[in-house]
């Protein structure tokens, strides 16, 4: 019986990446008699202990780190179909191009610029903007879907307004989510969540916002822990290579517990 060789991935686990293979046994096993210079598993070393989904794989181990996933993968491009953004790819496929979990501050300092008003911050694995603030990636990028996950969403005092939103974006196309009413515009897709809106939904009950772009526009999804719907709304528009970022406008104050960003091979 011989035994094929175990190829360590070191350096961030480059499946994650898509420079590499993922999908495979996370343990060594035996290889059929007579095969030679085989390779019968990856083994993924985390440089994390962080498991923002609670599966069996660390954070930089995991092709789907804010989502717990099987290991069907249909279009065969390293993503898994619960976190793939475009499953009828099949030439090229899709990858995660940065993925933050906010495990700790010097995650937030290497990847993400500070700006606007205040500074965001990182506090019990979450990202926190308060008002005013704005983290945009280091990484240029042309994303085919950013997918933040909430954990908080409010207006800081007083009375929400038109302009207390949760935006992300990049150059030619942003989301937000407003706790009051909210009015698209250039570039901008808009869904108010609150009473007495077009989808009566508290704003505090928001679990995950979604900006992705295909064939038939650019889309924006609010997902709610419960009361109803996925909400979408959808326009026009083509993202162009830049910065992206996530950010709180007007008395808005939000807490992320990770923004996953996808794009293409």
């Amino acid at each position: 019986m011989r035994w094929g060789l175990v190829l360590l991935w070191l350096a961030g686990c480059d499946g994650v990446f898509g420079l590499g293979h993922l999908n495979a046994p996370p343990i060594d096993a035996p290889i059929a008699d007579g095969s030679v210079d085989s390779l019968d598993a990856y083994v993924c070393v985390p440089s994390t202990q962080h498991n923002e989904d609670g599966d069996s794989y660390k954070d930089d181990c995991d092709a789907c780190p804010t989502v717990t996933s099987d290991t069907a993968d249909d279009d065969a491009d390293g993503l898994p179909n619960d976190c793939d953004p475009n499953l009828s790819k099949s030439i090229g496929g899709d990858k995660i191009l940065l993925s933050s979990v906010f495990a700790s501050s010097s995650e937030l300092d290497a990847n993400y610029t500070q700006g606007g008003s205040t500074n965001a911050a990182v506090s019990a694995d979450e990202l926190v903007l308060q008002t005013g603030a704005n983290a945009t990636t280091v990484m240029t990028m042309t994303p085919t879907k950013i997918v933040a996950s909430v954990a908080v969403l409010t207006t800081v005092g007083g009375t929400p307004q038109p302009a207390d939103k949760l935006t992300l974006g990049l150059n030619g196309g942003v989301c937000s989510v407003a706790t009051s009413g909210c009015a698209s515009e250039a570039n901008r897709i808009c869904i108010t969540l609150g009473p007495n809106t077009t989808h009566v939904a508290l704003a505090t009950n928001i679990a995950q916002v979604t900006l992705w772009q295909d064939d038939a526009g650019q889309h924006c999804e609010v997902r709610m822990r419960s009361g109803g719907g996925p909400f979408v709304n959808t326009s026009t528009g083509t993202f162009t290579s830049s910065k992206a970022f996530a950010r709180v406008e007007s008395n808005a104050f939000a807490r992320l517990s990770s923004i996953v960003f996808y794009g293409e091979k």
